[in-house]
């Protein structure tokens, strides 16, 4: 990382960024370019790795670009907010924000008690509310499942 002063590594500070974003943009490589989606998610720490959850429809590019090559990026971001020192300055504005971004493997889940514990968690993440899924329910929709193998944090909150 360039600005390593601006480096978050506490495990509960990135967990606390993650907490507050609202969208994870997922890339994934479709033929030779990245392909970007921003998408709602959940998430826990499994063995001290980020794992995500988005859900989608059963079929679709996503899904086939996952399919050919489970290697993805992400990126999520809060506390964006333009900043100047000298508003009639153009040199002197900047951005506050938090970021966290990563690469893992993505795959698909299956499994319909992963896929409910795995809906729970995007509402919970979501609307902040401990909902139960059935197996009926989790069959209607596709589960992502995103293991984080590679993460890191960032801020910058003042001048």
């Amino acid at each position: 990382m360039r600005r390593s002063d601006r480096e978050i590594k506490d495990g509960k500070k990135i967990a606390e960024i993650i907490d507050n974003c609202r969208v994870l943009h997922l890339a994934m490589l479709d033929d030779f370019a990245p392909y970007i989606l921003p998408l709602s998610f959940g998430y826990e720490t499994v063995n001290s790795e980020y794992v995500f959850y988005i859900h989608c429809a059963k079929e679709g590019k996503k899904l086939d670009l996952i399919s050919k090559n489970p290697n993805v990026g992400f990126e999520l971001d809060t506390g964006v907010e333009l900043t100047s020192l000298d508003k009639d300055n153009p040199c002197t504005y900047g951005c506050n924000y938090q970021s966290v971004v990563g690469k893992g493997r993505a795959e698909i889940v299956e499994d319909a008690d992963e896929k409910c514990h795995a809906l729970k968690l995007i509402m919970l993440h979501n609307v902040n509310r401990d909902f139960d899924f059935c197996k009926e329910q989790a069959e209607c929709v596709a589960i992502i499942k995103i293991t984080a193998k590679n993460i890191s944090a960032k801020a910058r909150t003042a001048f």
